[in-house]
C-alpha cells in the first residue's frame, strides 16, 4: 500500500496532520495551507502534512511542490485511508457527517472548517466541538490564514492517545445514529 512507507518512517518528533478537504470549496483551503507553509518554514520542521487531494483535485498538487514535510496523495483506497487515519494525530477537514465520524474512530483531534454556505456542516462542527472539544474555524473571517496557522502551531508536539476501539461496532453505531437523525 502507498501509505506503508510513511508509517515505517514516522518521525516521533513530528505531529502528523491529515488534510482532507474533498472537492467542494477545496481550492481556497489548499491555497491557505500553501500560504502558511510559505510564510512559516518552521511548520515543515515540526509537522508532517498528509494532504489527500482526491481525484477531483489533481491540480492542487502544485500548491505543495517543494515543501519538505508535506506528502500529497491524489487518490487513496479505503485501506490506505485507514492507514493514514492510524498515522495522523490531527486532521484538518470539512464537516461532513461521515468524514467526522470516521476520523473520530481513530481518536484524531479535529480542526474543522465547515463549508461556509451550508448550515448542516456548521451544525456538525459545533456538535464535535461540544462533545469532543474539537476546533471549529470560520474561513470567512478576515484573519483566517493567521488563525489556522496559530491553531496548527498550538499543537506542536501533539500526539493522539493510543486508542483501540472496536471499530466495527463504532461504524455500526454511527450508521444507526445517522439513520435515526435522517428518519426522525
Amino acid at each position: 500500500p502507498i501509505v506503508q512507507k510513511h508509517i515505517d518512517s514516522k518521525d516521533p518528533k513530528k505531529t502528523y496532520i491529515l488534510v482532507l478537504w474533498g472537492s467542494l470549496g477545496a481550492r481556497s483551503i489548499y491555497e491557505t495551507l500553501s500560504d502558511m507553509l510559505i510564510r512559516n518554514a518552521r511548520l515543515s520542521q515540526d509537522f508532517h502534512f498528509l494532504v489527500v487531494g482526491g481525484i477531483a483535485n489533481p491540480e492542487m498538487k502544485k500548491y505543495f511542490a517543494g515543501f519538505a514535510g508535506v506528502t500529497v496523495f491524489d487518490y487513496v483506497s479505503q485501506h490506505d485511508m485507514a492507514a493514514l487515519c492510524h498515522l495522523a494525530d490531527i486532521a484538518i477537514t470539512r464537516a461532513g457527517t461521515t468524514s467526522l465520524a470516521e476520523l473520530k474512530l481513530y481518536n484524531i483531534k479535529l480542526i474543522i472548517i465547515p463549508i461556509p454556505w451550508t448550515h448542516d456542516q456548521k451544525d456538525n462542527a459545533l456538535r464535535y466541538h461540544k462533545h469532543y472539544e474539537d476546533i471549529v474555524l470560520d474561513q470567512k473571517k478576515h484573519n483566517f490564514t493567521s488563525t489556522l496557522d496559530f491553531t496548527v502551531q498550538q499543537h506542536k508536539g501533539f500526539h493522539k492517545k493510543p486508542y483501540n476501539p472496536d471499530i466495527m461496532s463504532g461504524i455500526i453505531h454511527t450508521k444507526h445514529l445517522i439513520a435515526k437523525a435522517i428518519f426522525s
